[in-house]
């Protein structure tokens, strides 16, 4: 999940553990952003990190379920500045509702990460085997059909940075120099998949 440069408006969503993801891209916000973040939890006392939010800047909204408050998200979602971009990060029923309620929404608009990312089973074919040029290492490797491109990789001992190896949360995005690629990440906007950029987990060649 990247910052979008080109919001006039950043707005936040969080609930659980998902505010570790806001805090990280808060914390790349240009200095003066239009920002805000709505953070959901069970009440004020489980709002970790409170601190932290109240001095960066943001204008900062709790939604807490104990009280009577728990996101609406269809009436939030509706009520969103035209001029603004939607991050959000949570729990999976979190995470569905936003999703659905913004399916209409330009993909450019809509950023997320899931701490889950996309699972296979170990064995599972994830597609046709392909060869990788590493430019920067100036090899080629070999990608088998039960391998993503992080794990061939790894695998041959070349460093690159990551974390979830799910897709999710955009560690390992690079810049794809040729070839067509099979996104399979949940970290990319649609707009990042059409400047040619991939996530290597369970981003195929």
């Amino acid at each position: 999940m990247r910052i979008d440069s080109a919001a006039a408006h950043h707005v936040f969503v969080a609930g659980g553990i998902g505010i570790t993801a806001v805090l990280g891209l808060l914390g790349g916000l240009p200095r003066g952003a239009s920002s805000e973040v709505h953070y959901c939890v069970r009440n004020r006392v489980d709002a970790a990190y409170q601190d932290v939010l109240e001095r960066s800047g943001a204008k900062l909204v709790l939604h807490e379920s104990s009280a009577g408050g728990r996101l609406d998200v269809p009436a939030f979602v509706e009520d969103l500045p035209r001029e603004a971009t939607l991050y959000y990060c949570g729990p999976p029923s979190l995470m569905a509702a936003i999703a659905d309620a913004t399916s209409h929404f330009d993909p450019a608009r809509v950023r997320c990460e899931s701490f889950t990312g996309v699972t296979t089973e170990p064995g599972e074919k994830l597609g046709d085997a392909f060869d990788a040029w590493l430019v920067l290492s100036k090899r080629v490797i070999r990608v088998p059909e039960d391998e993503s491109l992080l794990q061939a990789v790894l695998r041959e001992n070349v460093p690159v940075d990551y974390s979830c190896e799910g897709g999710a949360c955009g560690s390992c995005v690079l810049e794809v120099v040729d070839g067509e690629i099979d996104h399979r990440d949940l970290c990319l906007s649609e707009e990042e998949r059409k400047e040619v950029m991939t996530s290597m987990p369970l981003s195929l060649f």
